[in-house]
């Protein structure tokens, strides 16, 4: 079951192996889904398009300070 945690007023969405992405986050969110034995960061684009986010991490924490960084970046951006 996934869960929700909001930085920078971004929901950071984790997702467990059978979570679908497509089903659990919408535009503007980040996700973190975890893969085989590893923990992947994606970001879900305005389009809809989910892009990776640097390299699959090897545990939730540090997939976690990936994706608030990439929350960051985001509000930078605007």
């Amino acid at each position: 079951m996934p869960t929700l945690a909001v930085h920078n007023n971004i929901n950071i969405v984790t997702l467990y192996r059978d979570d679908d992405l497509s089903e659990h986050c919408q535009p503007g969110d980040v996700a973190l889904k975890q893969e085989d034995g590893h923990w992947m960061t994606y970001e879900v684009r305005g389009t809809g398009q989910v892009a990776p986010v640097g390299f699959p991490c090897e545990s939730y924490d540090k997939a976690m300070e990936l994706a608030k960084a990439a929350t960051e970046h985001a509000t930078q951006s605007k």
